[in-house]
Protein backbone atom coordinates (compact mmCIF):
# COMPACT_ATOMS: atom_id res chain seq x y z
CA UNK A 1 0.00 0.00 0.00
CA UNK A 2 1.31 3.89 -0.29
CA UNK A 3 0.51 6.17 0.90
CA UNK A 4 -1.05 9.13 -0.88
CA UNK A 5 -0.93 12.75 0.79
CA UNK A 6 -4.34 14.78 0.04
CA UNK A 7 -2.55 18.26 -1.80
CA UNK A 8 -4.57 21.27 -0.89
CA UNK A 9 -4.16 24.58 -2.38
CA UNK A 10 -5.38 28.28 -1.01
CA UNK A 11 -5.58 30.56 -3.46
CA UNK A 12 -4.68 33.83 -2.03
CA UNK A 13 -5.61 36.08 -4.54
CA UNK A 14 -9.22 35.04 -3.71
CA UNK A 15 -8.65 35.73 0.07
CA UNK A 16 -10.01 39.37 -0.04
CA UNK A 17 -14.03 37.74 -0.94
CA UNK A 18 -13.19 34.35 0.51
CA UNK A 19 -11.77 33.64 3.80
CA UNK A 20 -10.94 30.40 2.32
CA UNK A 21 -10.92 28.33 -1.07
CA UNK A 22 -10.06 24.86 -1.30
CA UNK A 23 -8.94 23.21 -4.02
CA UNK A 24 -8.70 19.21 -3.80
CA UNK A 25 -9.20 16.41 -6.10
CA UNK A 26 -12.66 16.39 -6.58
CA UNK A 27 -13.42 19.32 -5.22
CA UNK A 28 -13.59 22.81 -5.26
CA UNK A 29 -15.01 24.62 -2.28
CA UNK A 30 -15.69 28.40 -1.34
CA UNK A 31 -16.90 29.49 1.91
CA UNK A 32 -18.14 32.44 0.55
CA UNK A 33 -20.36 30.47 -1.88
CA UNK A 34 -21.26 28.45 0.78
CA UNK A 35 -22.49 31.58 2.94
CA UNK A 36 -24.87 32.92 -0.11
CA UNK A 37 -26.88 29.69 -0.13
CA UNK A 38 -29.15 28.46 2.75
CA UNK A 39 -27.53 25.22 4.64
CA UNK A 40 -28.84 25.37 7.87
CA UNK A 41 -31.55 27.33 9.30
CA UNK A 42 -32.04 26.70 13.19
CA UNK A 43 -34.55 28.88 15.69
CA UNK A 44 -34.56 28.25 19.43
CA UNK A 45 -37.55 29.53 21.52
CA UNK A 46 -37.48 30.15 24.77
CA UNK A 47 -40.39 31.16 26.79
CA UNK A 48 -40.26 32.06 30.40
CA UNK A 49 -42.86 31.78 33.20
CA UNK A 50 -43.98 32.07 36.79
CA UNK A 51 -43.43 28.62 38.50
CA UNK A 52 -46.57 27.27 40.17
CA UNK A 53 -46.37 27.17 43.80
CA UNK A 54 -46.02 23.64 45.23
CA UNK A 55 -45.23 22.02 41.39
CA UNK A 56 -42.28 19.84 41.22
CA UNK A 57 -40.01 21.45 38.78
CA UNK A 58 -38.72 19.19 36.17
CA UNK A 59 -35.31 17.97 35.63
CA UNK A 60 -32.51 20.11 32.81
CA UNK A 61 -34.01 18.08 29.88
CA UNK A 62 -36.56 15.66 28.85
CA UNK A 63 -36.15 13.88 25.56
CA UNK A 64 -39.14 13.78 23.58
CA UNK A 65 -40.19 12.12 20.62
CA UNK A 66 -42.78 13.93 18.57
CA UNK A 67 -45.84 12.42 16.66
CA UNK A 68 -47.02 14.25 13.88
CA UNK A 69 -46.75 17.66 12.71
CA UNK A 70 -47.86 19.12 16.13
CA UNK A 71 -44.39 20.04 17.61
CA UNK A 72 -42.60 21.20 14.82
CA UNK A 73 -42.25 25.03 13.99
CA UNK A 74 -43.40 26.68 10.26
CA UNK A 75 -41.26 29.24 8.55
CA UNK A 76 -43.52 30.12 5.56
CA UNK A 77 -44.07 26.66 4.08
CA UNK A 78 -41.06 25.25 5.34
CA UNK A 79 -41.09 22.80 8.35
CA UNK A 80 -38.61 23.00 11.08
CA UNK A 81 -38.28 19.69 12.79
CA UNK A 82 -38.45 19.87 16.68
CA UNK A 83 -35.24 18.68 17.93
CA UNK A 84 -35.34 16.76 21.03
CA UNK A 85 -34.54 17.28 24.29
CA UNK A 86 -36.95 19.72 25.71
CA UNK A 87 -34.57 21.76 28.17
CA UNK A 88 -35.99 23.67 31.49
CA UNK A 89 -34.26 26.13 33.11
CA UNK A 90 -35.78 26.62 37.08
CA UNK A 91 -34.68 30.24 38.32
CA UNK A 92 -36.54 30.52 42.18
CA UNK A 93 -40.02 31.53 41.09
CA UNK A 94 -39.45 31.34 37.23
CA UNK A 95 -39.35 28.44 34.60
CA UNK A 96 -38.12 28.73 31.40
CA UNK A 97 -38.72 26.23 28.35
CA UNK A 98 -36.27 26.09 25.81
CA UNK A 99 -37.29 24.26 22.32
CA UNK A 100 -35.22 23.97 19.37
CA UNK A 101 -36.32 23.09 15.93
CA UNK A 102 -34.18 22.75 12.80
CA UNK A 103 -34.43 22.95 8.44
CA UNK A 104 -35.30 19.31 7.67
CA UNK A 105 -32.83 17.57 5.60
CA UNK A 106 -33.68 17.90 2.04
CA UNK A 107 -36.00 21.07 2.40
CA UNK A 108 -36.65 22.58 -0.63
CA UNK A 109 -35.01 25.68 0.99
CA UNK A 110 -31.08 23.84 1.50
CA UNK A 111 -28.68 25.66 -1.40
CA UNK A 112 -31.20 28.47 -2.34
CA UNK A 113 -29.70 31.75 -2.56
CA UNK A 114 -30.32 32.70 1.30
CA UNK A 115 -31.87 36.18 -0.04
CA UNK A 116 -34.53 33.86 -0.36
CA UNK A 117 -35.56 33.78 3.18
CA UNK A 118 -36.69 37.98 2.55
CA UNK A 119 -39.75 36.39 1.57
CA UNK A 120 -41.33 34.57 4.28
CA UNK A 121 -43.12 36.36 6.24
CA UNK A 122 -43.90 34.60 9.35
CA UNK A 123 -42.30 32.01 11.86
CA UNK A 124 -44.27 29.67 13.76
CA UNK A 125 -43.48 28.10 16.29
CA UNK A 126 -45.40 25.84 19.38
CA UNK A 127 -43.80 25.66 22.60
CA UNK A 128 -43.69 21.51 23.62
CA UNK A 129 -43.24 21.29 27.20
CA UNK A 130 -43.98 17.34 27.62
CA UNK A 131 -45.62 16.80 30.42
CA UNK A 132 -44.38 19.84 32.46
CA UNK A 133 -47.25 22.39 31.61
CA UNK A 134 -48.91 22.08 34.83
CA UNK A 135 -45.68 23.56 36.30
CA UNK A 136 -45.97 26.80 34.70
CA UNK A 137 -48.54 29.45 35.97
CA UNK A 138 -48.15 32.85 33.69
CA UNK A 139 -45.92 33.56 30.42
CA UNK A 140 -43.38 36.51 31.21
CA UNK A 141 -41.72 36.38 27.86
CA UNK A 142 -41.06 34.16 24.75
CA UNK A 143 -37.63 34.88 22.70
CA UNK A 144 -36.97 33.24 19.38
CA UNK A 145 -33.31 33.45 17.62
CA UNK A 146 -32.94 32.11 14.64
CA UNK A 147 -29.59 31.54 12.91
CA UNK A 148 -28.87 30.93 8.84
CA UNK A 149 -26.10 28.89 8.17
CA UNK A 150 -25.10 29.19 11.97
CA UNK A 151 -24.72 33.27 11.67
CA UNK A 152 -28.15 35.15 14.13
CA UNK A 153 -30.23 36.83 11.13
CA UNK A 154 -33.50 37.27 13.89
CA UNK A 155 -33.28 37.94 17.24
CA UNK A 156 -36.63 38.98 19.21
CA UNK A 157 -38.25 39.25 22.88
CA UNK A 158 -42.11 39.82 23.42
CA UNK A 159 -43.01 40.22 27.09
CA UNK A 160 -46.64 38.95 28.38
CA UNK A 161 -48.45 38.61 31.49
CA UNK A 162 -50.46 35.96 31.07
CA UNK A 163 -51.77 32.36 32.01
CA UNK A 164 -50.09 29.70 30.54
CA UNK A 165 -52.28 27.30 28.24
CA UNK A 166 -51.10 23.98 27.38
CA UNK A 167 -49.77 23.79 24.20
CA UNK A 168 -49.16 27.31 22.85
CA UNK A 169 -48.42 28.33 19.59
CA UNK A 170 -46.46 31.65 18.45
CA UNK A 171 -46.73 33.05 15.21
CA UNK A 172 -43.82 35.46 15.06
CA UNK A 173 -43.88 38.32 12.12
CA UNK A 174 -40.36 38.63 10.44
CA UNK A 175 -40.48 41.57 8.63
Amino acid sequence: MWNKKLKVNIDRSQLKNSPVIVDSPNATVSISDIDKQIQSISVEARLLGTKKVGEESPPSAVDFMPIGEGSNAKFGSETLVFQSPVRFRVMNDEIEVINNFTLQPGSQLQHQPIEQIKEFQTLTVPIVTVVYANTIETMKKLSILMKVNGKEVFNKDWTYNVPFRRGPTFTIPLN
